[in-house]
């Protein structure tokens, strides 16, 4: 995995990585932000969202915004899948692992990020890839043989309230259900 992770930090297969927020480092809170599991060898599900928020907060170590368990949407994320005894079955990333000036992908980022997620699922070798959201699902079902599963983002229930948390609890786990 560390070659892998060099192999994304030196990436320059598209133009995000001229944006000062991508070259510098994850550790700092900027910077390219790869996937994280807990166990990795007991990953049974990938959970990919889009690309890294453009807006992420200070001293960033969780896939969907937040730091130090304290705040942001990766913060809710992460304690439910806590709650629901899943988290060392996941594993989690991005489709393009660069932030986007205006949180949009382009399909000629995701065509250079997408050999990254492949490397990804080839050492992990996942049961299921979880989707979260429209950009992610369109560009990844059927790109890889593995069931495809699309949910919500994490946005849609821990920022935006768009939905009942009962709702997303309940389709996570369905998810690891499928797993077994």
């Amino acid at each position: 995995m560390e070659n892998l992770k060099e192999q994304i930090d030196c990436c320059k297969d598209c133009n995000l990585h001229k944006l000062t927020y991508n070259i510098k480092d994850v550790s700092k809170g900027t910077g390219k932000l790869h996937g994280w599991a807990v166990n990795p060898k007991n990953v049974k599900a990938f959970f990919i969202g889009m690309n890294p928020s453009w807006n992420r907060f200070p001293n960033l170590e969780l896939a969907f915004g937040g730091y130090n368990y304290d705040k942001g949407t990766g913060v809710g994320f992460v304690k439910l899948l806590e709650s629901l005894g899943v988290i060392d079955k996941c594993y989690v990333t991005n489709l393009v692992k660069c932030s986007t000036t205006d949180n949009k992908i382009t399909e000629a980022q995701t065509k250079a990020c997408l050999k990254h997620l492949t490397a990804e699922i080839k050492e992990y070798n996942p049961k299921v890839l979880v989707c979260m959201g429209n950009d992610a699902y369109n560009n990844v079902n059927l790109k890889f043989d593995k069931p495809t599963i699309k949910i919500w983002h994490p946005n849609y229930i821990f920022s935006y309230n768009r939905t009942k948390l009962k709702e997303y609890e309940s389709q996570i786990m369905d998810i690891f259900e499928i797993c077994n």
